[in-house]
């Protein structure tokens, strides 16, 4: 005879319950042949014959889209009062196996439903087993992780997931972050918190906002309001027995926890600090001065004056010098420049030759990278824009700069909340005019904006310096030094008919190369000035908007501007 899938199973069973309630049936517990079901799914999903039994039941009424309250069960299963205590710790057996959630459904309600992935598992004809909790630290993570994404979705309460995680702790005795999680002196919501800041550690997020945390974590305003408060009053136990702290640099608003240097060692172990110590993490992506070619660049008299007061602010001793005397006369110590203008002005090449010119490296950001589609995140990717510099700067011997690339979208007005988006864009901006009040270091960005500019701010940066088109003069010496076939005539009068930035005679000399080493193609005046052309004709292309979509800034009558 051909062994039956688990569905067919539960559906056989589903349909003797339904008949047995039907006709008020008070035996169907004893019914053989849904002993016998019930005998074929345990020995397919490793319960017992009990605990498969009401697992069917479940699966039955969840498929029938009905209610699986515990009342529900009792009254599908005509189980009688005094068999209550025996359903419930088997319902419980069930979640701690990991074969159904109890949920809320409204407040003091609360329905049964089977995991996706065992519901996935049945309907692809697999039969689901009892999870393995023995594991390993990323593997401890990995399933702290995935049932934070109940917790946050409410299919599971505080109290279960604490449950859950415990399970794993009791298995896992070996591992440090067990005897935390196990330690009777710390309530569930400093668990749910400490959980939270373990798996994020090992995802790379060093610090988080336990405000923001709360919200997405706690449903109940008594957890929120707990953990809140019990931490920025520092009387919550994981802070008195230093298992975390504030972040040192953001100690004065206290939003930001991180694991104390203890811990950290405690949890990951030396070795394992070595693989992954915060400040190779946070250096990732650092453009170092060695690494950047010398690029001579040629620009208007008074961008070259401004950049080069920029430029000397930073060489090191200046720069000590000027942070010392800002800070004895209660000043600002940051250094904010704001680099703006046309596109292929320079803008960008500047910033990188600045940094060659005074040994420092760059780390930089392009903001429109770190836009998200869940509410929240894009917010969270940029204060750890912030978080992460401050630590590149403790690691560095000299302050970095940290350049905010493409911020087009950024640094224009506020606009009226309209949608989802606006509010993010609104919010985004507001966490940067916060982190700029009190920056400490050095910022440079870069934008094609050059109207609608919020006034905010324009007075939060201390260097505004505006990348205009090359005059002829200038024009002449980057078409000499970009394009080596011209002579000196040729070049005047390239310089003299076209308006192009550096940015695109580098194109052209670009474009040269290919024609050379693809076709071996002479190059003449009429060659070259084709070039020329087809890069003027193609400038600025109009676009009619007047929404921030994103971090890209589209005005009516405005040029539609990249770099």
């Amino acid at each position: 005879m051909e062994k039956k899938t688990c569905i067919e199973t539960i559906s056989e069973i589903g349909d003797l319950l339904n008949d047995a309630s039907n006709k008020k049936h008070a035996t169907i517990l004893e019914h053989s042949k849904v002993k016998e079901l019930a005998n074929n799914l345990s020995e397919s999903t490793g319960l017992t014959d009990e605990q498969a039994l009401f697992f069917a039941t479940v699966f039955y009424l969840n498929c029938k889209d009905k209610d699986a309250t515990s009342r529900d069960i009792a009254e599908q299963l005509n189980i009688p009062l005094k068999k209550y205590p025996m359903m419930f710790e088997t319902l419980d057996s069930l979640i701690d196996f990991g074969f159904v959630f109890k949920c809320e459904s409204y407040v003091g309600r609360f329905d049964f439903v089977v995991t996706p992935e065992v519901k996935d598992a049945i309907f692809k004809g697999h039969a689901p087993r009892q999870e393995n909790l023995k594991t390993d630290l990323i593997g401890f993570a990995e399933k702290i992780e995935a049932y934070e994404d109940h917790l946050k979705a409410r299919r599971v309460t505080i109290d279960q997931a604490v449950s859950y995680y415990k399970r794993i702790a009791n298995k896992n005795q070996d591992l440090m972050i067990s005897h935390i999680i196990l330690n009777k002196e710390y309530r569930d919501e400093e668990i749910i918190i400490i959980a939270h800041m373990f798996y994020n550690y090992l995802n790379k997020d060093f610090t988080i906002n336990y405000n923001e945390a709360s919200s997405e974590l706690f449903r109940g305003y008594r957890e929120r309001n707990y953990i809140k408060k019990s931490i920025m009053n520092k009387t919550a136990s994981i802070i008195k027995n230093k298992i975390v702290e504030f972040d040192g640099e953001n100690f004065e608003n206290r939003e930001l926890l991180r694991f104390t240097e203890e811990t950290k060692q405690d949890l990951f172990g030396i070795e394992y600090n070595s693989i992954i110590s915060e400040n190779t993490l946070t250096n990732e992506g650092l453009i170092l001065p060695a690494t950047t070619p010398s690029v001579i660049i040629h620009l208007n008299t008074q961008e070259k004056q401004q950049l080069e007061m920029l430029s000397n602010s930073l060489m090191e001793d200046n720069y000590q010098t000027i942070i010392k005397t800002l800070s004895d006369k209660n000043l600002n110590e940051g250094i904010c420049a704001l680099f703006y203008g046309v596109p292929g002005s320079g803008k960008t090449e500047s910033v990188l030759q600045i940094a060659k010119r005074t040994d420092r490296a760059i780390k930089k950001v392009d903001l429109s990278m770190l836009k998200d589609k869940y509410v929240g995140e894009s917010e969270k990717r940029i204060r750890s824009v912030f978080v992460n510099y401050k630590k590149i700067c403790k690691s560095s011997e000299k302050a970095p700069i940290l350049l905010l690339n493409e911020a087009d979208g950024i640094f224009s007005n506020r606009i009226k909340i309209n949608s989802s988006v606006d509010q993010m864009n609104n919010t985004i901006q507001n966490i940067i005019l916060e982190e700029m009040e009190n920056f400490k270091g050095i910022l440079i960005a870069t934008t094609n904006l050059q109207f609608n500019f919020d006034k905010a701010f324009e007075r939060r940066f201390l260097f505004k310096i505006k990348f205009t088109n090359p005059t002829v003069e200038t024009l002449r010496k980057i078409i000499a030094d970009k394009i080596t076939c011209l002579n000196s005539f040729e070049v005047s009068q390239l310089a003299a008919k076209y308006k192009l930035t550096g940015g695109q005679v580098t194109n052209v000399s670009r474009k040269i190369v290919f024609d050379q080493i693809l076709f071996n193609t002479p190059m003449t005046m009429d060659i070259v000035e084709k070039y020329f052309h087809s890069e003027e004709v193609s400038l600025f292309p109009q676009v009619k908007h007047n929404k921030i979509t994103g971090f890209v800034v589209k005005k009516e009558n405005q040029a539609y501007e990249t770099e």
